[in-house]
């Protein structure tokens, strides 16, 4: 992998941890991002006092989103990191494992089909857009930052890259030089005006 396709990774790690709800969009941007069962299952969460048969559901996409924007928040420290690429492996492996017994299941006569589904073995993990996106941002912090004009999570490019895009960086860089000539533009004609008597002079 180039470090151009591993910073364009955690990039979409970024638009991840920004995503709301256009999870269509970002599925067809990114299509190998995660495990196809991170957008259609669940992560269920029993609550203490309320009946154990009745727990509340979150989509699992939300759930792992939660754990990486505070991973994002602290800098991506090990065990957060850690944590994330397992979970996605975990998925991904018994996705992969449900998926192929499934296939193979249907062709056969239900006593073949139980006998084939006892000798299974779990797959090998695949390995995602978002688990290499992790191990950058945990090799190199810097660039997991929040942009200075709308506060959305981005992947640094390089250092000193402040905002998350153009449309962030441009009314700034306009203020920027607006100011600057406020303060600095009556000097600068002067110095200007100066420099263009000499020249002439010197004819």
């Amino acid at each position: 992998m180039t470090t151009k396709e591993a910073i364009y990774d955690a990039q979409a790690l970024a638009d991840f941890s920004n995503l709301e709800d256009d999870v269509g969009s970002f599925r067809a941007r990114y299509p190998d991002f995660a495990p196809e069962a991170w957008w259609t299952g669940g992560a269920f969460s029993i609550t203490i006092g309320q009946p154990v048969e009745n727990p509340t559901s979150t989509p699992l996409w939300k759930a792992e989103q939660r754990k990486l924007r505070d991973a994002w928040q602290k800098k991506f420290p090990l065990d957060a990191c850690v944590q994330l690429i397992v979970s996605g492996a975990k998925v991904s492996e018994l996705d992969q494992a449900i998926h192929r017994a499934t296939e193979a299941a249907f062709k056969m006569d239900n006593a073949d089909a139980l006998e084939f589904l006892h000798q299974q073995a779990f797959p090998e993990p695949r390995v995602w857009r978002f688990q290499r996106a992790i191990m950058l941002l945990y090799m190199e912090p810097w660039r997991a930052v929040f942009c200075m004009a709308c506060g959305k999570r981005f992947a640094k490019d390089t250092k000193g890259r402040l905002y998350c895009s153009t449309e962030c960086f441009d009314p700034r860089r306009s203020k920027a030089k607006r100011e600057w000539w406020k303060k600095h533009g009556k000097k600068w004609r002067a110095e200007r005006g100066k420099n263009k008597s000499s020249k002439s002079r010197t004819r």
